[in-house]
């Protein structure tokens, strides 16, 4: 029987009755602990924080699941990561993000200061609409800047998408443009005053008196602009000599379902010019934006040559320029410029 002292480390060891008890030292016990969990890449966990706040999936199904565990297993040095690693890393994130009930809180981003929301702001005015891989730039220049928590910094990014979201359902199609009301008020000339219009009408032929009457274009009522007189303008008035001269209006159909809309805009009468509307944002400016941005947040600069065959490798090229420099020179090609060929002795290899 051998007694174990752990408090002194000692083991003492009987061997027969009655004969003394040897002490010998107890071996380590600090190097008998379990090894310590390996924790997951910094890549692997920016792929399940997009997972958990980008795209909003706090309890992935089984399915969801097992595809995680693919795409994280295929990871470098994430083999080790399994089932049960994934459940408890969503029910750690359900339990903080439970404590955040309002994301909206400065809690939420407590983190961050006032110099890293400074600059996130300057990144997502210029690149509303960010991509994955830039997200995780921001993430990483945010995290290493200012020593900011990832998770925060996804935090603020998703609460900026959902606000502009929500003000992009609310906002009407015209909010972005000067208002057309006034616009169009600016164009439209002076009515005619409606008594000349029925003495107009009076004089026309038997044949022309059942012809409708005048109308407006149809589609200046959805813009609601004022169909009223003006009484600040001067009413034009003519006389009976005068309107027989004027042109004979062009009748309109009523509205039915044979008669095409576009009909209308043919039939306009001549004192409505054309409706001139603002053009929108041209996509392929804003495109061509988020490229730009991309391509200067994408680019790596080439690593730097670590040897003396790197270095000669990499300036062979203008070397050889030099070489052929020189040879000019010693041909005599640029001795009218000053360049004599006795300078290019012992320089050329």
């Amino acid at each position: 029987m051998e007694p174990y002292n752990i408090q002194n480390h000692v083991v003492m060891e009987s061997t027969l009755p009655g004969s003394q008890e040897i002490a010998r030292e107890a071996p380590d016990l600090s190097k008998l602990s379990k090894v310590k969990p390996k924790r997951i890449t910094n890549e692997a966990r920016n792929l399940l924080l997009d997972i958990f706040y980008t795209k909003n999936v706090t309890n992935p199904t089984r399915l969801q699941r097992e595809e995680l565990i693919q795409q994280v297993q295929a990871l470098p040095k994430c083999e080790h990561f399994c089932m049960k690693n994934l459940d408890k890393w969503f029910q750690y994130q359900r339990q903080k993000q439970k404590k955040r009930k309002n994301t909206d809180d400065p809690a939420a981003t407590s983190s961050l200061s006032a110099e890293a929301i400074a600059s996130l702001k300057t990144l997502h005015q210029g690149t509303p609409q960010p991509s994955l891989e830039i997200i995780n730039l921001w993430v990483d220049f945010i995290h290493t800047k200012y020593q900011a928590r990832p998770e925060d910094v996804r935090t603020w990014l998703d609460n900026q998408r959902r606000q502009m979201d929500e003000l992009s359902l609310l906002t009407p199609a015209f909010s972005h443009s000067p208002s057309p009301t006034a616009t169009f008020h600016a164009q439209l000339p002076s009515p005619i005053d409606t008594n000349d219009l029925r003495s107009w009408d009076a004089t026309q032929t038997p044949d022309s008196s059942h012809a409708a009457p005048i109308m407006s274009n149809p589609y200046l009522y959805s813009l609601h602009l004022n169909r009223e007189p003006s009484t600040t303008r001067n009413t034009v008035h003519f006389s009976s000599e005068e309107r027989t001269f004027l042109p004979t209006p062009t009748p309109v159909p009523e509205m039915s379902q044979e008669v095409d809309p576009s009909h209308f805009m043919s039939t306009t009468p001549t004192c409505v010019p054309a409706l001139k509307l603002q053009p929108l944002p041209d996509p392929i400016r804003t495109e061509l934006l988020l490229a730009i941005h991309e391509g200067f947040t994408s680019f790596k600069s080439p690593p730097r040559p670590k040897t003396r065959e790197g270095l000669a490798t990499e300036l062979a090229p203008y070397q050889k320029l030099m070489n052929d420099f020189l040879s000019q020179v010693n041909d005599g090609l640029f001795t009218k410029w000053g360049f004599q060929p006795e300078g290019v002795v012992g320089r050329q290899r």
